[in-house]
């Protein structure tokens, strides 16, 4: 009964303000069949339609709908491991149909969407949750914006993600960055938990991954020192992630900018790929897009996309090349010599190829290894390192089968590209 008390509150809410009733009955129907929650009322609607206290009601009743229409017609009711979730619209467009923080939250309840939660927050929850964003939790900024750590009143550690709204890219990956993650759900990917839109910023709130970077643990913590096995588990997360992007999703999902930086790490130095703002959409059929503006981070853009722009899914596969040989190597995406700045991928190939001749990798490996390392394992890990970061992209082997590489790498099975 509890369905129908809130279809009778909303509807009455209706009633009293300016919309008419046959167009409630449209969008409450339009929302169940679409698979959307609550905040569809609110982007559709100006945000003075429904009284606050109302606002809820409309979540549950239009969460009460879809459950009856799935019930009535399951052919409605779409894989969720195959198709993506609910189309998010630009800030610009919410704004200006008054959804503020000061009006509503972009989602007032929480709701599953590939099976984890999906929240909208004000601004001011996510001041109490920071500390007012205080210096001591501040994690990191990159080009797009700065990180801070915080803690929910459940006692959820997030990270908040402020991107920069002063320039149309920033609005861009909050948008894209959005729209990807409320669409996957993978244990090496970082988990959405939601998100905060201001007239003068945009926030994501994502889970808390507390063992920083890839990048930090390989060239900034000199104390840190990861063995090889520990290497090894971060290169199959990482290749599951990607597998999980290119071959799972629909429709797939390029990362491009798959970097060190962008691989956070567990406790456990489990990895998480992070950062979707550059993500692309895949079309089915196409073996390539080409982009107007070539963006990303130098040592880590294929060849093919670096000069002519073209986006594809073995563009990712280059990139994860590289962070293999940084595993390897020990060494930087890009290395001086001298005045010189050199690829990693460059430098390497003709280092790779002697290495897998010769059977000898001591002028290859990290020396903080110290030869620590299963002379098999690294043989294959530098066959896979090598075949990735081939320079014709037709060349590079997708990611399902660089996946099942290092998966037969780390059980002992032999693998050849």
């Amino acid at each position: 009964m509890e369905w129908c008390n809130c279809v009778g509150k909303i509807l009455w809410a209706f009633l009293t303000a300016p919309v008419c009733l046959p167009l409630a009955l449209i969008l409450l129907f339009m929302a169940a069949i679409c698979g959307l929650t609550g905040e569809f009322l609110l982007w559709i609607l100006p945000g003075m339609a429904f009284p606050r206290h109302l606002k809820s009601a409309g979540n549950k009743v239009v969460s009460s709908a879809k459950f009856i229409v799935g019930w009535c017609f399951p052919m409605v009711q779409k894989d969720k491991h195959r198709e993506g979730g609910p189309t998010i619209q630009t800030s610009n467009s919410l704004e200006n149909q008054g959804v503020s923080i000061r009006q509503s939250t972009l989602i007032e309840n929480q709701n599953v969407i590939f099976g984890f939660p999906k929240i909208g927050f004000t601004y001011e929850e996510l001041i109490v949750a920071s500390d007012g964003f205080a210096d001591s939790t501040f994690i990191g900024k990159g080009g797009s914006g700065s990180v801070n750590k915080g803690r929910l009143e459940d006692g959820r550690e997030i990270a908040i993600k402020q991107l920069n709204v002063d320039n149309r890219c920033g609005e861009r990956d909050f948008i894209v960055e959005v729209d990807v993650l409320s669409r996957v759900h993978h244990r090496h990917l970082v988990q959405l938990i939601g998100c905060c839109i201001t007239k003068e910023s945009r926030m994501l709130v994502c889970e808390y991954v507390p063992n920083k970077t890839l990048e930090f643990h390989l060239h900034k913590n000199h104390e840190s020192l990861m063995d090889w096995s520990t290497r090894m588990k971060i290169a199959l997360g990482s290749a599951k992630a990607l597998s999980y992007l290119h071959e799972d999703c629909q429709p797939r999902i390029i990362h491009r900018d798959i970097k060190a930086a962008n691989i956070l790490l567990e406790s456990s130095f489990e990895p998480k790929v992070a950062d979707f703002g550059l993500a692309r959409f895949f079309p089915d059929g196409e073996t390539h897009v080409c982009a107007t503006q070539v963006i990303g981070t130098r040592g880590y853009l294929a060849p093919e996309y670096a000069s002519a722009g073209e986006i594809r899914e073995k563009s990712d596969t280059f990139s994860y090349g590289v962070v293999l040989l940084e595993l390897i190597t020990g060494k930087t995406p890009i290395i001086l010599t001298g005045s010189r700045r050199e690829c990693l991928a460059d430098k390497a190939r003709p280092l790779l190829t002697q290495a897998l001749v010769d059977d000898n990798y001591n002028n290859l490996v990290d020396p903080r290894l110290a030869n620590n390392y299963s002379l098999t394992e690294m043989k294959l890990m530098v066959a896979c390192a090598s075949a990735c970061v081939r320079w014709s992209p037709q060349a590079r082997p997708p990611m399902s089968q660089v996946c099942e590489s290092c998966t037969k790498i780390i059980s002992g099975k032999k693998f050849i590209f």
